[in-house]
């Protein structure tokens, strides 16, 4: 009564239909906690904006001051061949060299040469005669001297160099004349008539880059062209350079021709890639380096512009690269001897969004830990006043979930404190009924459980029975069969052979008779005359005996398969005998010749006997045939599942074939063991197949080709009947071997 009066007041109370499911514990606390996360969400919104803002004018500023240092650099290192050009032009012009004296110039290039270590080579070509001298570091960093013989144009010859730039041994002397009046640099320097650069090139198959500063040499007074002299720059110290700035953590830079060829990186990525050891290196483009940050913003560049040729002034952009912003500036690069490049500077936002977004999560960490603090509080406040309410709901939760025995405390609340005293009560009264019942279950569980084994051991025994009468019947079937066939035709072929003896001997005798009287009568009458010429006597008494002799072989033949479908059946050896097992495979091989033969998919399958000498074994053979035609029917049809996937040519190269050994067991007991052997070079079996291979009814052939009672029937009679063993080992896609194991005496 108390307890539904409870019930009743709970269910009119305003405030409970309200409320519905919502408990009390968040009526209290989800107030303060939606002021904290919206405290939290606006002041993280805050931080990550102003942030960002941040970071935009960093990323600028520094993007903007490191190509300012790029375009420095440049300046400064691309100054000095054009600086030693224009010395050893002056020099000449006011004859301090000599034009005529290949000793002093190159003495004089050899001391440059060591002076600044980015120069590779300073030569001099003569206008006159195409004379060439020059100073060089070779790839190894040799200092040599080169000339054409006689200083003019003709063998190129190069010596190698002592401290003192004096020339030492003759290192080589190529093949063909040099004439520099002939080279590119020399061209271009005489048609502009100025200091010119040349196209970047590979100075030595397993150098950097190099690039070439030409300036033609006037005579004082005519203007006359005197000559052209060059200094090579190489150009890996760009590369060195850029990979010495800090582009924020993972940012980078490179310079690139206004074709999209590499000049430099700020990575190790050499802007050239050797193919071969006897090719020249190939040049490598922007789009094509294995650096995917700058292979993506050169793509992000052309999508924006079309072509670098369009970027005229410096262009600042933001792109995206692997979900991640990137801040790219570009900046083209000219001087007044013809160079025209691009700078290109990018830097991940994640550089610079690391530590904002650090000081970000730590003020929403801050706010969480408030929030913490606050539901916390706001537990605690609302679990001093719901406690009871909550002991008496967490009781009520454990005697749905069946959990009997519950006590409750008493509370000062008077209503409370009734509702839990009555609620122990019903407590107690529901676990005596259900100990009861849990005692009924039990029992009624064990008995169940019985019967199911029972059930089970019954249903197993039953599948066995039911695969073996099906097998049994249907050899059985088969068996009688074969031996009614093999019966019914052995009486006629029986009466052939025996009439076929008479018929070839009262044949011969009739043709010797005719024989004799085309002695006695050589000359016959007009009308046997034209009955012989019809009948064709000489060849009839040539053919009919060879007709006789086709027609005994051919009752022999089949007198020998009714003797193997005889074998075959052994209706008559249902009792353990001793037996040649050889006899028993050929009679099974006979009784599936058919099978061996080509189809218009395949050709034919090769069987190939290997046969060893053993004794005649006590055995089943009936069931020893049933067995080795399972496993020989088997192997035909994964072969010819094979060959129906492959080409004619390689059914050609890689003929099917099974192949049958017997011999002793070379492990154990050899006196008394025998092993047969069915190997195939087919499919093979997958680790699922082979898994199941003796299960009952288990096959892996499609609806309609077998019933896979024969592998499982194979097992008992080998295993079961003769007390041997069947084993297999397979490899997909390479075949399958079946070996069988039989005792010689039961």
């Amino acid at each position: 009564m108390v307890a539904s009066s409870i019930d009743q007041s709970s269910s009119s109370d305003p405030a409970h239909l309200k409320l519905g499911k919502v408990p009390l514990r968040l009526v209290l606390i989800v107030p303060f906690v939606l002021e904290i996360l919206v405290a939290v969400g606006l002041t993280g919104w805050f931080s990550l904006r102003n942030g960002q803002r941040a970071v935009n004018d960093l990323a600028a500023q520094l993007e903007y001051e490191v190509a300012n240092r790029i375009q420095q650099h440049l300046e400064d290192y691309l100054s000095v061949p054009e600086q030693i050009n224009q010395s050893n032009a002056e020099a000449i012009r006011l004859d301090l060299l000599d034009l005529e004296d290949p000793t002093q110039l190159s003495r004089t290039f050899w001391q440059q040469i060591q002076i600044f270590e980015s120069i590779s080579y300073i030569s001099l070509g003569l206008q006159q005669t195409g004379g060439f001298v020059d100073a060089g570091r070779q790839s190894d960093g040799t200092l040599v001297i080169e000339m054409t013989e006689g200083f003019t144009a003709g063998d190129f010859l190069t010596y190698g160099t002592d401290a003192d730039a004096n020339l030492t041994e003759l290192i080589d002397r190529s093949d063909e004349p040099y004439d520099p009046r002939l080279r590119p640099w020399y061209i271009q320097a005489v048609e502009q008539g100025k200091t010119v650069w040349s196209e970047p090139y590979s100075l030595f198959p397993d150098m950097d880059l190099a690039i070439t500063a030409a300036t033609p040499i006037y005579a004082a007074n005519s203007q006359a062209l005197l000559g052209v002299v060059a200094t090579d720059l190489t150009l890996s110290e760009i590369n060195d350079f850029l990979q010495t700035l800090e582009i924020g953590a993972s940012g980078e830079a490179f310079v690139i021709e206004r074709s999209g060829l590499l000049i430099g990186t700020s990575t190790d990525q050499l802007p050239f890639v050797q193919v071969t050891a006897d090719e020249e290196p190939k040049r490598l483009s922007v789009v094509d380096i294995e650096v995917s940050l700058i292979q993506s913003t050169a793509q992000a560049l052309l999508a924006e512009f079309g072509d670098f040729q369009n970027i005229n002034q410096s262009q600042a952009l933001i792109t995206q690269f692997q979900r991640d912003r990137q801040y790219v500036r570009v900046l083209p690069f000219q001087d007044d001897l013809g160079l025209d490049w691009l700078i290109v500077v990018t830097v991940p936002e994640s550089d610079f969004m690391a530590q904002i977004n650090a000081n970000t999560r730590n003020t929403i960490l801050l706010c969480l830990a408030a929030l913490c603090v606050s539901t916390l509080l706001g537990l605690l406040t609302s679990r001093w006043i719901t406690g009871p309410i909550d002991r008496l709901t967490q009781a009520s939760r454990a005697f749905k979930n069946g959990q009997l025995g519950q006590q409750l405390a008493g509370s000062s609340i008077t209503e409370l404190n009734i509702l839990a005293q009555a609620f122990d009560q019903m407590q107690q009264q529901l676990k005596a009924s259900f100990d009861a019942l849990g005692q009924t279950n039990i029992r009624l569980e064990k008995r169940v459980e019985e019967r199911t084994n029972e059930l089970s051991s019954a249903l197993a025994n039953l599948q066995r029975t039911q695969s073996q009468l099906v097998q049994t019947e249907k050899m059985s079937s088969l068996g009688q069969l074969v031996a009614g066939v093999a019966h019914e035709i052995n009486n006629p072929v029986s009466y052939i052979q025996g009439n076929l003896v008479h018929a070839m001997e009262y044949s011969q005798q009739l043709l010797n008779l005719v024989d004799l009287y085309q002695q006695q009568y050589p000359e016959p009458g007009p009308t046997i005359q034209t009955e012989l010429e019809e009948i064709d006597l000489e060849f009839l008494q040539e053919d009919f005996p060879q007709l006789l002799g086709s027609m005994k072989t051919g009752a022999q033949r089949i007198a020998e398969i009714v003797q193997s479908l005889r074998n075959f059946s052994r209706l008559d050896e249902a009792e353990f005998k001793q037996v040649d097992i050889h006899d028993g495979i050929d009679s099974t091989l006979m009784f599936l010749h058919n099978r061996f033969k080509r189809s218009p998919t395949r050709p034919d399958i090769q069987v190939i006997k290997e046969y060893g000498k053993i004794p005649d074994i006590e055995c089943y053979p009936g069931k020893l045939n049933q067995v080795f035609m399972h496993l020989i029917v088997n192997a035909v049809d994964t072969l010819n599942e094979r060959d129906e996937q492959r080409l004619p040519a390689a059914l050609k190269d890689e003929p099917s074939w099974i192949r049958i050994q017997t011999q002793y067991c070379v492990e154990g007991d050899a006196s008394n063991w025998i092993k047969i052997c069915v190997i195939d070079n087919g499919l093979g079996m997958s680790a699922t197949t082979q898994s199941r291979v003796f299960d009952p009814f288990f096959t892996s052939k499609s609806v309609g080709q077998g019933t896979g009672l024969g592998l499982s029937i194979s097992y008992q009679i080998i295993v079961d009947k003769h007390g041997g063993k069947l084993e297999f080992s397979s490899t997909e896609g390479k075949g399958t071997t079946f070996m069988i194991k039989l005792p010689i005496k039961q």
